[in-house]
């Protein structure tokens, strides 16, 4: 075999990869949108974690993929690339192009649903510290038992947001 049909090989197992990694990336996504309406934190942990490490996985099957296509000259786009393999590869690579394109395509939204789920959850916390912040409280007891005077404004329950 050449040293092309073999980086061709390479080039379909690398997209097989990314496909399955991409689906792993798309399942932990949703499960992430599953725990920041009812999970836990270590959870969230977890979820994130598992993200980090197809993340990295994803870069660096993609560096695989970016410095094969510079060795042997090919075209920067996957579907371009598809085009110049021979045509027993090109229909299972075809394949493998338009599933990773769906799949990007599906985790791109799930990401963006869980941004503003983030964005939600941020408003809910911060309106509620303001809530709390502004609560008054009534009149306090000195040490010696008086009613200490309350100062202009009232007393606030919490003394600052962090």
């Amino acid at each position: 075999m050449t040293n092309k049909v073999n980086g061709e090989l390479e080039s379909v197992e690398i997209l097989t990869k990314l496909v399955a990694i991409y689906k792993a990336a798309l399942e932990a996504a949703k499960r992430k949108q599953a725990v920041l309406g009812s999970g836990t934190i270590a959870d969230l942990k977890e979820t994130l974690r598992t993200e980090e490490t197809l993340a990295e996985s994803i870069r660096k099957l993609e560096r695989e993929r970016l410095a094969l296509q510079e060795h042997y000259g090919w075209p920067g786009s996957i579907r371009q690339l598809v085009a110049l393999l021979p045509e027993e590869h090109q229909s299972r690579a075809a394949e493998l192009a338009d599933e990773l394109s769906g799949t990007v395509r599906a985790l791109a939204l799930q990401n963006s649903i869980n941004s503003e789920i983030i964005t939600h959850l941020q408003n809910f916390i911060s309106n509620n510290l303001d809530l709390i912040h502004n609560m008054q409280s009534g009149p306090a007891y000195n040490p010696g038992g008086e009613v200490s005077p309350l100062p202009a404004g009232g007393r606030s329950i919490v003394d600052r947001k962090i």
